[in-house]
């Protein structure tokens, strides 16, 4: 690899950053303001949903214009308008729960208590419709609320748990 590749590479990953860093504020500023000025009901949960779907896209398209990321999304444009259906990933890094999220707009996740009590990242989740993880008896009433919402459920069973490949 040349020195001017490597240098490159640098300046795209800490370019990364400051982009990531602005998009995450805005996300969070946007949903601050959608919490701020609208009552929890189903149309604050879709619109939270569609802004975390909008800001995540743009996230990942930079990622792809940028050639840091490569994906083919073709199978999951011809499901990602259904209704009732349970999305399974295996959650190997944090972002596949930002690709899932641009690519899905009506999905929402069951997340760890702790990203769902964090100011910055948890609001939006809140904000979203997003669920806490907690025993099943508590969560089947607000899965379902979900679905008669006419929201997709995703699903991390793995958590960040998985191995890294070598």
């Amino acid at each position: 690899m040349k020195f001017a590749d490597i240098i490159l590479i640098h300046i795209k990953f800490f370019l990364s950053l400051i982009v990531f860093g602005l998009l995450f504020i805005i996300m969070d500023a946007g949903s601050f303001l959608i919490n701020l000025f609208l009552p929890d009901t189903p149309f604050r949960r879709c619109l939270g949903r569609k802004w975390l779907a909008i800001m995540s896209g743009a996230g990942v398209r930079y990622l792809i214009k940028s050639k840091l990321f490569t994906c083919d999304f073709d199978e999951i444009e011809k499901i990602k308008k259904e209704k009732d259906l349970i999305f399974i990933s295996n959650h190997p890094s944090r972002m596949d729960g930002m690709i899932l999220a641009s690519l899905l707009p009506n999905a929402i996740a069951v997340t760890k208590s702790s990203i769902w009590k964090r100011y910055a990242m948890g609001m939006t989740l809140r904000t979203a419709g997003y669920l806490e993880i907690k025993p099943l008896n508590k969560l089947f009433p607000e899965i379902q609320r979900s679905f008669d919402e006419s929201a997709q459920l995703l699903l991390f069973p793995e958590g960040t748990r998985s191995k890294p490949v070598k």
